[in-house]
C-alpha cells in the first residue's frame, strides 16, 4: 500500500530523471554538432574582476570542451549513456508511482 507521500516522491523522481534525459539529450545534440551549447560551456566568469585578475583567470582557466566527448565506450558518450540510464530509471519510478496510486 502506497502512502501519499511516497506517491509523490515517485512522481517527483519520473520528472527529475526525465528532465535530466533531456538535459543529456542536450549535451549529446552539442557533442554531434546538431546545435550548438550554452554560452558558459567552458566559459570564464569575468563580471567585476580587475583587468590583472581578467587576464590571471583567463590564463589559468582549464580548457573544457562541451562539443567533445569526456570519453566513449562501443561509440556511445557518456552523455548518451545518461540518457539510457535516466530514461531507465524514469520507466522505473514510472512504474513504481502507478502503482503506489493504485494500491
Amino acid at each position: 500500500a502506497g502512502t501519499p507521500r511516497r506517491t509523490v516522491a515517485l512522481w517527483l523522481l519520473t520528472l527529475a530523471f526525465v528532465a535530466t534525459a533531456g538535459i543529456a539529450v542536450f549535451h549529446v545534440g552539442v557533442e554531434q554538432k546538431w546545435w550548438e551549447g550554452t554560452t558558459a560551456c567552458g566559459g570564464v566568469r569575468l563580471e567585476g574582476l580587475a583587468p590583472e585578475e581578467m587576464e590571471k583567470a583567463i590564463n589559468e582557466a582549464p580548457i573544457v570542451r562541451c562539443d567533445v566527448p569526456a570519453w566513449t565506450m562501443f561509440g556511445i558518450s557518456m552523455a548518451g549513456y545518461n540518457i539510457l540510464y535516466a530514461l531507465a530509471l524514469a520507466a522505473f519510478t514510472f512504474k513504481g508511482a502507478l502503482r503506489s496510486k493504485a494500491a
